[in-house]
C-alpha cells in the first residue's frame, strides 16, 4: 500500500492460511518492517506464489520464515479436530 508504514516499535508480523493468490504488495528496499512468518498449507497458496514471495523477500533481505504443509493438509490445519 503506498504510503503505507508499519508501527514503531512493530516486531513481527504472522500469516496463517496465505492468500497469495489474492495478490499482495512487494516489499520494497530502504523501508522499515518487521519480521514475517507465513503458515501456508498446499490448498491455501501454489509453489508458484510461495517462489514469488520468497524472491521478492530476499530481494531486500527481508526476515522470513515460511512453514508449508504438504499436499495432503487440508485448509484447516490449525483446527486441532481436522
Amino acid at each position: 500500500f503506498d504510503g503505507f508504514d508499519f508501527p514503531t516499535g512493530l516486531l513481527g508480523v504472522a500469516s496463517f492460511h496465505g492468500g497469495l493468490s489474492a495478490g499482495y504488495v512487494a516489499p520494497k528496499s530502504g523501508t522499515t518492517r518487521p519480521a514475517l512468518l507465513v503458515h501456508s498449507g498446499a490448498q491455501d497458496d501454489s509453489n508458484e506464489h510461495i517462489e514469488n514471495l520468497t524472491d521478492d523477500l530476499e530481494s531486500v533481505s527481508a526476515i522470513y520464515e515460511i512453514s508449508r504443509y504438504g499436499s495432503g493438509v487440508v485448509h484447516s490445519f490449525t483446527e486441532w479436530d481436522a
